[in-house]
């Protein structure tokens, strides 16, 4: 498995150098890039401004992936290491309501 921290300070790790903004594509590239990609992107952003307009949204805390309540926030879990993203160690648990 790929080292996530060297054991040197100054020296970037495999995924550091890796995940800067200008190394994703996620609507592919060249003559095979996505051409619905900025409706898409539109779609998406429209979306989260339509949640975040018609919702108030409550933090209630930090929980594991097996239901327990945990005081620490989440941390990336470096078991999908290489996968591109790496997605967090545990959920907030949110309340919606509607405004």
């Amino acid at each position: 498995m790929p080292k996530l921290r060297p054991s040197d300070p100054e020296e970037k790790s495999q995924f550091e150098s890796a995940m800067r903004p200008e190394s994703l594509f996620p609507y592919g590239g060249g003559s095979a890039i996505c051409s619905g990609r900025f409706f898409a992107k539109q779609e998406i952003l429209a979306a989260v401004v339509l949640i975040v307009l018609k919702f108030e949204i409550e933090p209630r805390g930090w929980f594991t992936h097996h239901g327990k309540k945990s005081i620490r926030e989440a941390k990336p879990d470096e078991g999908f290491a290489g996968a591109g993203v790496l997605p967090p160690d545990q959920d907030m648990l949110v309340t919606l309501r509607v405004k």
